[in-house]
């Protein structure tokens, strides 16, 4: 039990160093630089990031439960998928609207884009506790 709980614990430390903070650097930057320079774009100005994080959080997802080799918990896997494949369609129209100068009427607020960001992170949290097995 003991070797099981630490292979999940490296996995969620490798998923959070290499998925989360990486998936973040782009938000880091926009927020560095309009510090920086004193940008003042609204809210609106990291909504692009925030939906970039959660597309690659939940591609990433994808990918670990797609080459997942455990063969128990089928079911919980393909719902964990479905909803992952969810969370990476649904910002990626929403990227687009927002693209398509859409942004008042798609992204009123940063409320939608903070939900799916939690989604994607509770999504990837679950994959990586759901597969066991130390790639």
């Amino acid at each position: 039990m003991k070797e099981v709980l630490i292979k999940i614990m490296n996995k969620i430390v490798r998923w959070i160093c290499f998925t989360v903070l990486f998936s973040f650097i782009p938000l880091i930057a926009m927020f560095v630089v309009s510090k920086f320079w004193g940008y003042e774009g609204g809210e609106y100005k990291y909504v692009g990031e925030i939906l970039f994080a959660c597309i690659v959080i939940s591609a990433e997802t994808l990918r670990t439960l797609a080459a997942s080799r455990q063969h128990g918990k089928q079911a919980l896997r393909d719902i964990l998928f479905a909803s992952t494949f969810l969370t990476v369609v649904f910002p990626a129209f929403l990227y687009g609207g927002m693209l398509l100068d859409y942004k008042s009427e798609v992204l009123d607020v940063l409320t939608i884009p903070t939900i799916l960001l939690i989604a994607s992170l509770l999504g990837g949290l679950g994959a990586q506790i759901l597969e066991r097995e130390a790639t």
